[in-house]
């Protein structure tokens, strides 16, 4: 499975070492470029230098952001990716979710929804 993760901190690198071992092809972005760098050279991964470039080919995105960084991800990636195919990696209560997206009208329920529904189903799957 071609999976991206957004975001090479302590989450998405423990994300990208996981799932790579599992045998799925990762594909690490970040804010700071050199940071997906590192966290691919550390997991096996591979890095990208935008959001963007990353979502094109994945069957499933992960964001691993903080939750403050939610809205400005979402917008990057927004036409790029489908928002079934999302996870959510990022401790926030499904209200907040919603507001975070509630500037993407007309797809902000769909997406805060999928990302819910996802992170319970697909990344279960995947473990």
């Amino acid at each position: 499975m071609q999976i991206a993760i957004i975001g090479a901190g302590n989450v998405g690198r423990a994300l990208a070492s996981s799932l790579t071992r599992a045998g799925h092809d990762v594909t690490v972005s970040a804010e700071h470029p050199e940071h997906a760098t590192e966290a691919a050279a550390r997991t096996g991964a591979r890095a990208v230098s935008s959001n963007a470039e990353a979502v094109r080919a994945a069957d499933l995105v992960v964001l691993a952001v903080p939750a403050t960084a939610l809205d400005k991800v979402a917008t990057e990636i927004g036409q790029d990716v489908a928002s079934e195919l999302l996870a959510e990696a990022t401790p926030i209560a499904d209200a907040d979710m919603a507001k975070c997206f509630g500037a993407l009208d007309p797809w902000s329920d769909t997406l805060a929804l999928s990302l819910v529904s996802a992170q319970s189903e697909t990344m279960r799957r995947l473990y």
